[in-house]
This record gives structure tokens, C-alpha cells and sequence, in this order.
């Protein structure tokens, strides 16, 4: 063109063998291999975090640590997910957890579905919870949880022993049904309560 390469006008036409040379390896450099590719962002199985310190099944439940029972409530967070099938994601009704803030600690609480049991974890954070969830419905680390923003609020006049004493006392059914007591009645029922 009559104005010519603003590189080339500055670097009086210096630059041009570089500029070529860089535009005919670049391609080949920024191609991967699949395999280094799919390790950037492996699909893990989501785990059970924290410390199970608490649980009910079929009426039965074990005891809750002292130190524990009086640790003010903060906030309870509800999230969700779909359960993972194997034919594909979120074809199956979703999984629900309730993660409960405390002044010391996040605390993941949901229905196992093995065993018709509810357990209490105790996480040093919310995302910890949150894959304590995940795990549950079969999912990946990496998966994002919805937020019930419904069933979520802040508190300030119950502790965790207040949970585990309405629990205790039979005010929410343990034993699971998956119409009529499951993972999100659990939740709503521990919101409407709270």
C-alpha cells in the first residue's frame, strides 16, 4: 500500500523476517497434544469433604460433639444439582444440600441416598460443602452448583444444636422416599423451621 506496514516504516523493513517467521511456527507451537489438553481441566469425581459429625438413620441417630451444639447459626445457604445418570446429566431429578454457616466452621447436611440416612459434615468451607453435594449426585469438582435463592436466608437465633435437636425429635422423618421425603423436603423443612 502507498502507507505502507507501520512496523516496517518504524524498523525501516527490519522486522519483516521475524514477523514471517513467527507467523509460520506460531500454528504449530499452539497445537497440543490431546492428552496435555485434557489435562488442563480433568473431570474428577466430586468427594465427601469434611468430618462426618453427625447423622441420623431410621429414627437412630448418634450424638453431636459438645463443642459443636452451641455454635450460633449464621446463614443457611440451599444449593442443588442434577443428578448425574449414565445416559446423560441432569436427567434425573435434583439432588439438594443445605450448607449451614456457623461462627466457627460450614457445615454440609443432606439425605444420603444409601440407607435412608441424614448426615451432618463439619468443612472449613463453603465449597467443601458444596463438593460434599456434588459428590452425592455423582458429579465433577468442577461442577457449579445451582443456589436455591428460596430457601436461603441469614439467622440469628439458633445454633446447631437447635438443628439437631429437631431432628432428634422427629420433626423431619429420616427415612427417605423419593416423592414424599427426600432431599428437598429436608431442606424446605429445615428453611421453614429456621
Amino acid at each position: 500500500s502507498a502507507i505502507g506496514n507501520t512496523a516496517s516504516m518504524v524498523t525501516f523493513g527490519g522486522a519483516e523476517p521475524v514477523a514471517v517467521a513467527i507467523s509460520a511456527v506460531a500454528p504449530k507451537v499452539m497445537q497440543l497434544p490431546a492428552d496435555v489438553v485434557s489435562l488442563a481441566a480433568p473431570e474428577i469425581r466430586a468427594t465427601y469433604k469434611g468430618d462426618l459429625v453427625w447423622s441420623i438413620s431410621k429414627g437412630s441417630s448418634s450424638s453431636l460433639k459438645k463443642d459443636y451444639r452451641s455454635e450460633g447459626i449464621m446463614r443457611v445457604s440451599t444449593k442443588s444439582i442434577g443428578i448425574r445418570s449414565g445416559i446423560a446429566d441432569n436427567t434425573l431429578p435434583s439432588h439438594w444440600w443445605m450448607v449451614i454457616e456457623t461462627t466457627n466452621a460450614y457445615y454440609n447436611i443432606q439425605f444420603i441416598g444409601s440407607g435412608s440416612r441424614i448426615e451432618l459434615r463439619r468443612s472449613t468451607s463453603e465449597g467443601n460443602c458444596d463438593e460434599a453435594g456434588l459428590a452425592e449426585a455423582q458429579r465433577f469438582v468442577l461442577t457449579k452448583p445451582v443456589h436455591e435463592n428460596s430457601y436461603s436466608c441469614s439467622v440469628s437465633n439458633k445454633t446447631l444444636g437447635d438443628v439437631i435437636d429437631w431432628l432428634d425429635a422427629g420433626n423431619f422423618s429420616s427415612y427417605y422416599d423419593l416423592w414424599t421425603n427426600n432431599c428437598q423436603h429436608l431442606c424446605k423443612a429445615i428453611y421453614k423451621w429456621i
